[in-house]
């Protein structure tokens, strides 16, 4: 799956731009180091229909706007398998 990254004021900048992408994923490598292996992108429907009419779309790709509630059920913390054994403390989004 990857480390994802997210670009909070891009998701909810109402803009796609295909040179930045809202979501960047990495893969950890065994020396440490991390290798970009792909992108994503994401925008909330609200912020899209304050500054757009229509559907968004970017290079002929439509994309589906969601109207959801995000509930988390998340345990208070995780153990990370690959970041050497940290704990990674996580809530409710």
């Amino acid at each position: 799956m990857g480390l994802h990254y997210v670009n909070g004021n891009l998701v909810n900048g109402g803009v796609l731009d295909p040179t930045r992408p809202q979501i960047v994923i990495y893969e950890p490598m065994p020396d440490g180091t991390l290798k970009l292996i792909g992108a994503d992108y994401l925008v909330i429907a609200e912020a899209w229909h304050k500054k757009h009419p229509e559907t968004p779309e970017m290079m002929g790709q439509l994309f589906h706007l969601l109207r959801l509630r995000i509930v988390s059920d998340c345990r208070p913390s995780i153990r990370c398998t690959y970041g050497r054994g940290r704990t990674i403390r996580t809530g409710p989004l």
